[in-house]
């Protein structure tokens, strides 16, 4: 099973592939990235998704980022296409049906 994190983390590979950085603005992030680590942290802390978690080491609680919750978000603002559209299965469309032209013509 794939977690939403790595979804969020592909999703953001084909946006900058595609050169579709919409999720900038929609986000509030500062830049384009190719990092989903820093697009959740940044996001987290312009829209507030934190949770407060407790410091085993020290013994304290912080405020961390909530990364499945900012994932999430992101992968609905996709759905929704409010941060590009995409075809997520065009290339694998066109790669399929050229092996299968390539595949018909060795047959021959």
């Amino acid at each position: 099973m794939v977690g939403v994190v790595n979804i969020a983390d592909y999703l953001l590979f084909l946006l900058n592939r595609a050169g579709e950085f919409s999720y900038v603005d929609a986000l509030g992030l500062s830049a384009p990235t190719d990092d989903v680590r820093r697009l959740l942290a940044e996001t987290a802390r312009a829209s507030g998704m934190t949770k407060v978690i407790n410091d085993l080491d020290t013994g304290t609680k912080r405020e961390v980022a909530d990364v499945d919750r900012v994932a999430t978000h992101f992968v609905r603002l996709f759905r929704d296409g409010r941060i590009g559209k995409i075809n997520l299965d065009w290339e694998d469309v066109a790669d399929l049906a050229a092996g299968e032209e390539d595949n018909a013509a060795t047959r021959r």
